[in-house]
């Protein structure tokens, strides 16, 4: 299997917008041999989506019955993740990927530019991070070469509350004439019920032996849809902040774990808000584990991605694994910080039922 882009191990976050009105024109970094491409820019919707109802339940990996909290109504429709996926998330068990599946939100949406076809199959995740599923088909005849990148010269994944954001794309497998894609989401703000915009231009070959570039189709390929898939984290409680430096520059408040990342709510202290970069590299720096009933574990060395965005004296961290985490089987979430020279370790016990 081979990847478009390599998950970057830290990306900083998006503009911090205070309103829709005052979104950037452009932030942009051309992806090519391996380089992410990310665009936010103001787009005008192209597609009009029904907004459906949301269904906001727990998630439980092994168990034969879901939790349905509030009084929302579970669709019975399921999204089916499909064995790109499967292959690229790693040893997850069945039990965990039809789980996932079912609080998946399938969209089935698909647009024709040239000759080649997008079509996005579903989205998954948390409140703060999510994973949209789409495929690229060329032409009837036409085939991908094994040993070339396939690319996007611009996407731009713009959601309807403004914030701070980061995504990018991450090929999964490669069939034939189609390309099987994950886009990864993060956000300091709830994903859950937004609606987006996700457009892209200009599909590009690279030719990794030659250096030489093609285009295949201009596009453009534009969608517009709700995020209403359920939310897969749940509230890990906490006895008392945990503080990991002792200057107090940085609290950690709360702590969310979906079966694809972890979310940190933090608060910084005024003194520290003047140094904002140094206290999200030290956040970046940060070593997370978690442990589970068996005796194995999820630690960095299995991590996708990892950002931090905020607001103010508000600091948050979402990181993403290439594992799923089975939260029934999850007992301890252990945080590593280096102070000083001294190695704290911060074990949280977790017992989801």
């Amino acid at each position: 299997m081979k990847q478009i882009t390599d998950f970057i191990g830290g990306y900083e976050d998006q503009e911090i917008m205070k309103n829709s009105e005052t979104l950037p024109k452009r932030e942009q970094s051309n992806l090519l041999k391996g380089v992410m491409s990310r665009i936010q820019e103001d787009a005008p919707p192209t597609r009009t989506a029904r907004r459906w109802p949301k269904a906001r339940k727990l998630f439980a990996v092994a168990a034969a019955a879901l939790v349905i909290t509030g009084a929302s109504v579970f669709a019975a429709e399921r999204f089916s993740l499909g064995d790109s996926f499967i292959g690229w998330m790693g040893n997850s068990s069945q039990e965990q990927i039809e789980a996932l599946g079912v609080l998946g939100y399938p969209l089935n949406l698909s647009e024709t530019a040239q000759g080649v076809t997008v079509t996005l199959q579903g989205v998954i995740g948390g409140s703060n991070t999510a994973y949209l599923l789409y495929d690229v088909l060329l032409p009837e005849g036409k085939e991908f070469p094994e040993n070339d990148l396939y690319l996007f010269g611009g996407q731009d994944f713009m959601p309807e509350k403004s914030g701070s954001y980061g995504y990018h794309s991450e090929l999964m497998s490669k069939e034939g004439n189609t390309l099987h894609f994950c886009l990864k989401v993060d956000s300091w703000r709830e994903l859950i019920g937004q609606q987006v915009v996700f457009s892209m231009d200009t599909l590009k070959n690279y030719d990794e032996d030659t250096d030489r570039v093609s285009v295949i189709a201009e596009g453009p390929w534009s969608f517009e849809f709700p995020m209403d898939y359920s939310d897969t984290s749940v509230n890990i409680p906490l006895k008392e902040k945990i503080k990991p430096w002792s200057d107090g520059a940085i609290s950690i408040r709360e702590i969310r774990v979906s079966p694809i990342s972890i979310h940190l709510k933090c608060s910084r202290s005024m003194k520290a808000a003047a140094g904002q970069e140094y206290q999200d590299g030290r956040l970046m720096d940060m070593k997370i584990r978690f442990c589970f009933a068996d005796g194995s574990y999820i630690d960095d060395e299995d991590r996708l991605s990892s950002s931090t965005g905020g607001e103010m004296l508000d600091i948050q961290v979402n990181r993403s694994y290439r594992k799923l985490i089975d939260l029934q089987q999850l007992t301890e979430i252990q945080i590593t910080a280096e102070d000083n020279g001294e190695t704290k370790v911060f074990s949280i016990p977790v017992s989801i039922k």
